[in-house]
């Protein structure tokens, strides 16, 4: 479990422990296009909508329903009343406001929309796309059926109850955990120094277990963590302060794919990749990798804002025709021998990027290790973490065969 502290690394360090996962819930897809796959398993179709909360076939939900969460194939704006939530006697009841992006789990962006006014309590609402809509990309989004639920009898004016809420910051990363009555829609007030920064932490019900990034938040300072809950129906429970101490600065380097099971020869064709998030070049000699035995200290290696690293053993062909060649500007960081202790094994292994100080450095980066790669089917395929930015969960990394994709 997540505990409380006042302090992380120097003087104390704040650990995050998940024991669940929840999130988004799945959609609804009404067409059959696929988009890249995710750890979660869900998909986005064609029509580019699913309905995530309250997902579809839901029952007794609030006709005082406050906001629905839609999820999106791309990105792209969804303007005021696009959206149908309910077709009644009495009129349409539309969305209202733009939608707000907020944090999901699976494939696919996921948007808060706001409901214009009141459903008829114990009907069926069908949630309709109204109006075309365009995505960041050009294409447009048809207008059709996205889900269905069943209101309830009355409204809920009842504020959820929260129990056993802690929150920790851990590798760029807020980790929140909390028990909850009923599905919630969940933000963590920030206060580090004189700022105050609102984020939005993600959804779920019971017990909940999320995490979301939060690099931009000022360094090795003092401050709280304050957990808002908001159900469905727009009631809002608030969890009393926790204590923190941000962590701090560290480079923005994340490790962002891992392959441990080559087409080619091993452990020589496994690489670790590395990206740069930040807007300023960033040298990786001095930082550490390692897996579960053993690491090593990178040498002197420049990369450029946004590009892309290679970590690899001392043997590694770039020009192997068994494995997907590197992608041209990605660096190659070669070691003195293998990566780890003697190459990364194949049954899911740890693997992690400590920064400055060696082996006792905090660890700035990792992935959990949580995929056995060791079938056929993995030969020449990796595990990456479905946005470079997604905290290390294990839903944010694929658990079925990819095409590596080095310096991509």
């Amino acid at each position: 479990m997540l505990t409380p502290a006042s302090g992380r690394r120097s003087p104390t360090i704040i650990v995050i422990a998940f024991v669940a996962v929840a999130g988004c819930a799945p959609d609804t897809d009404l067409t059959d296009e696929r988009t890249r796959d995710s750890a979660a398993g869900t998909a986005v179709g064609s029509s580019g909508v699913g309905l995530v909360d309250p997902a579809s076939g839901a029952t007794d939900v609030p006709p005082n329903l406050a906001s629905l969460v839609v999820r999106f194939a791309a990105p792209l704006m969804v303007p005021d009343g696009a959206l149908t939530v309910c077709a009644g006697a009495g009129g349409d009841v539309r969305s209202q406001g733009a939608a707000q992006p907020m944090p999901c789990d699976g494939a696919g962006v996921c948007y808060r929309v706001a409901v214009a006014g009141a459903l008829p309590a114990g009907v069926t609402c069908q949630v309709t796309v109204t109006a075309p809509l365009v995505r960041d990309d050009g294409s447009q989004v048809p207008m059709g059926t996205v889900g269905q639920f069943n209101t309830a009898a009355a409204p809920d004016q009842t504020p959820p109850t929260l129990t056993a809420v802690q929150a920790a910051l851990a590798e760029g990363c807020l980790g929140v955990t909390l028990a909850v009555d009923e599905a919630v829609t969940v933000e963590a007030l920030v206060h580090v120094g004189d700022d105050t920064t609102t984020i939005a932490v993600g959804a779920g019900t019971g017990m909940v277990d999320l995490g979301v990034p939060a690099r931009a938040l000022a360094a090795d300072t003092d401050g709280d963590v304050t957990i808002r809950a908001t159900d469905r129906a727009g009631n809002i429970s608030t969890a009393a302060p926790i204590a923190i101490h941000t962590p701090p600065a560290a480079p923005p380097v994340v490790i962002t794919e891992v392959l441990a099971n080559p087409a080619g020869k091993e452990p020589d064709q496994e690489f670790v990749e590395l990206r740069n998030l930040g807007a300023a070049p960033l040298n990786l000699q001095g930082l550490r990798i390692e897996d579960s035995r053993g690491g090593d200290v990178l040498p002197d290696a420049m990369l450029e804002p946004g590009g892309y690293a290679l970590v690899v053993g001392a043997a590694f062909d770039p020009f192997s025709v068994l494995d997907v060649p590197p992608r041209a500007g990605a660096v190659l960081v070669r070691l003195d021998t293998r990566i780890g202790a003697d190459g990364l094994s194949n049954t899911g292994e740890v693997v992690r990027l400590r920064g400055l100080g060696g082996a006792d450095a905090p660890v700035i980066s990792s992935y959990g290790g949580w995929v056995d790669v060791s079938a056929t089917a993995w030969s020449g395929r990796s595990v990456r973490r479905a946005s470079d930015d997604a905290c290390d969960r294990t839903e944010n990394w694929n658990h079925a065969p990819l095409a590596a994709t080095p310096g991509w």
